[in-house]
């Protein structure tokens, strides 16, 4: 890339797209803002995006792979792993597989309510295994990490008791004073008897899944529930996954006005079964749903770093450090872009990334 560059950079704290370029001072590439409203180019810049839902626990289990192959090659500066480590591997993932990550990516986790973390599906039907007292206090342990409390939710629990690893996990989060992730999917339990129980920074995930006992009406829009938890605080993540990720869903969700989300990946080793994509591509996909730029920015900055609460992340002044550079434009080659479930769409609009800035050095990416 040839400097200076014209370039619109994304300010989240204001919620705005200001003109610009990039130039060359002192060996280090900056922002210079020229103008109040964006310029006339298809690069922008913007504080380094947050990845809310990957799985970073390398070697443990069906899930988990190295940051190295999805961190800032796609454009990614902080990532919190969804649920990998419980009370009993914690260690072993703070030994062996977090210093790995040193100039990597910035890790953050959510601890699983189940003892051994996330090896494989079915983790919570065994409730032995739930430890809501022991995670709360192992989670304190780790300040700076440990973000929050994890649970799955999904069909392998007799009706008549699915609600239990919520409500195990509901207490893990209450004694630690944390939030708490819920993995959402085909019920039971059904999105209505879950929302109501979950409380102001608690976060849904999987939340445009499509599946049955999914929060929304036939029509596509929230049900009551939906609207009352999105009232009293709790928020909101797409984490696409293998399965997890519905064109349809999200585009009638979006048309209801249901657009206040973080865009998250849910990367893990069985999305190379389906039909590979990467951080941009999840953009690119909400986007041709009908959210807006600046919503997807938002959902890719400052929602996601203070849902885990990195407050100064994601401003002008700490773009200066970390950053990622990313072109805006028309997908003139007609590529075509699938959803979890093999439904199809050719997005007018297609995000790439083109370089990072990482604690103030130019790193510029090839695709």
């Amino acid at each position: 890339m040839h400097f200076p560059q014209k370039v619109n950079a994304y300010d989240p704290q204001n919620r705005r797209f200001i003109g610009g370029v990039l130039t060359q001072e002192e060996g280090r590439v900056v922002f210079c803002q020229q103008q109040d409203h964006p310029a006339d180019t298809d690069l922008y810049i913007a504080p380094g995006f947050v990845d809310m839902h990957v799985h970073l626990f390398d070697g443990y289990g069906i899930f988990g792979m190295h940051a190295s192959k999805f961190g800032h090659a796609w454009g990614v500066h902080v990532m919190s792993d969804a649920g990998s480590c419980g009370i009993d591997n914690i260690d072993a993932f703070c030994r062996y597989v977090l210093p790995t990550y040193q100039g990597i990516i910035i890790p953050k986790l959510w601890m699983n309510v189940c003892r051994f973390g996330l090896p494989s599906n079915h983790e919570c039907i065994d409730f032995s295994m739930l430890a809501p007292q022991e995670t709360a206090s192992t989670a304190l342990q780790y300040p700076g990490l440990v973000v929050g409390i994890k649970v799955r939710l999904n069909c392998d629990i007799p009706e008549k008791d699915c609600l239990v690893p919520l409500e195990r996990a509901l207490e893990a989060a209450e004694l630690a004073n944390m939030p708490l992730m819920v993995h959402i999917s085909q019920g039971p339990p059904a999105g209505r008897d879950i929302l109501p129980r979950l409380r102001k920074g608690d976060v849904v995930t999987h939340i445009f899944n499509g599946k049955p006992g999914s929060p929304w009406t036939e029509d596509g829009a929230p049900i009551p529930e939906l609207l009352d938890a999105q009232e009293r605080g709790v928020l909101f993540d797409v984490a696409h996954g293998y399965s997890s990720f519905n064109f349809q869903t999200c585009t009638r969700a979006i048309a209801h006005g249901f657009t206040d989300v973080s865009v998250s990946t849910d990367m893990h080793k069985r999305c190379l079964l389906g039909k590979p994509f990467t951080f941009t591509d999840v953009m690119t996909k909400v986007h041709a749903c009908g959210l807006s730029l600046e919503k997807i920015l938002y959902g890719v900055t400052r929602k996601p770093a203070e849902m885990l609460g990195m407050y100064d992340w994601a401003t002008l002044e700490n773009m200066k450090e970390n950053a990622t550079i990313f072109s805006y434009a028309d997908n003139t080659a007609g590529r075509e872009f699938f959803d979890a479930f093999g439904n199809s769409a050719i997005p007018e609009k297609v995000f790439t990334p083109k370089a990072v800035i990482v604690n103030g050095r130019w790193n510029e990416l090839t695709n």
